[in-house]
């Protein structure tokens, strides 16, 4: 019967043994790893770091913290389940918000701010009045003209707030209400089949088709700050030679009816 040298038994005792102890640390490790990735896990979802209070900034036809909360962003909701980008898409579905930004700050508060659109004019339709706003987007639906407007155009179109209005005319429109200057009230703007057509001072405009609206809006005000005849017609088809012309009154031509001749009478 062979036997094993003492020494190099006791060497293979101590190699065994290492190995044993290197396992043991290895799992220690493991465990230690492992509490603190479950610790972590559970102070994340914990009510410690759970939403605390919805904050929202610029909103003053808008309700950011109702369609935060409709996005799932309550009170209790855990903070890091919050997903910023859904939070943004819900609010950009609202007409009136034109831009939005969803900031989380820790340990459980929700920062929202928004940009909304500001109103740039009425639109009369053949289902009542629309608020727009300048970039044709239709913002809510009234039953009166609130007053607010910039400019009404007569345009008997279907649509629904959230949509936008991509009618040339209407773009139009909006641009030579925005560039007009010195304004005071409403500046009524209609659509016809021969162009754009508004009423200024007692002026009949014509502004044809709905381009160089801005040069078109300059040249109205710079005519009407030189003097124009009470009731004439304006025509700013081409803004660079505008023509004016002499109002066009009714007389009576004995017997031989009505005439009409050029002058203010």
């Amino acid at each position: 019967m062979k036997t094993m040298d003492p020494k190099i038994a006791a060497r293979r005792g101590e190699v065994s043994e290492d190995r044993a102890r290197r396992r043991l640390r290895w799992l220690l490790r493991f465990l230690v790893v492992a509490l603190l990735v479950a610790g972590v896990a559970w102070l994340l979802r914990s009510p410690m770091l759970s939403i605390r209070g919805v904050e929202a900034t610029g909103a003053a036809h808008s309700d950011p913290v109702k369609i935060a909360a409709d996005a799932g962003v309550t009170l209790g909701v855990p903070t890091i389940a919050v997903r910023t980008g859904v939070v943004r898409d819900a609010l950009l579905e609202d007409p009136w918000i034109a831009g939005a930004s969803v900031f989380v700050a820790w340990p459980g508060t929700i920062e929202i701010d928004v940009q909304e659109h500001v109103p740039a004019a009425t639109v009369a339709t053949d289902q009542g009045w629309l608020l727009i706003a300048g970039d044709g987007t239709i913002l809510e639906r009234v039953a009166d003209d609130p007053g607010l407007s910039t400019v009404v155009i007569d345009l008997p179109e279907r649509a629904i707030p959230g949509s936008r209005f991509d009618d040339a005319a209407m773009a139009g429109a909006l641009a030579f209400a925005a560039a007009y200057p010195d304004r005071e009230g409403p500046l009524e703007i209609r659509a016809g089949d021969d162009g754009l057509w508004t009423e200024v001072d007692g002026h009949e405009v014509r502004l044809g088709r709905p381009i160089e609206m801005e040069e078109k809006a300059l040249a109205l005000g710079a005519l009407l700050d030189d003097g124009v005849e009470a009731g004439a017609q304006i025509d700013l088809i081409s803004p660079r030679r505008p023509a004016v012309a002499e109002q066009r009154v009714q007389v009576e031509v004995e017997g031989e009816g009505t005439a009409e001749v050029e002058g203010s009478g």
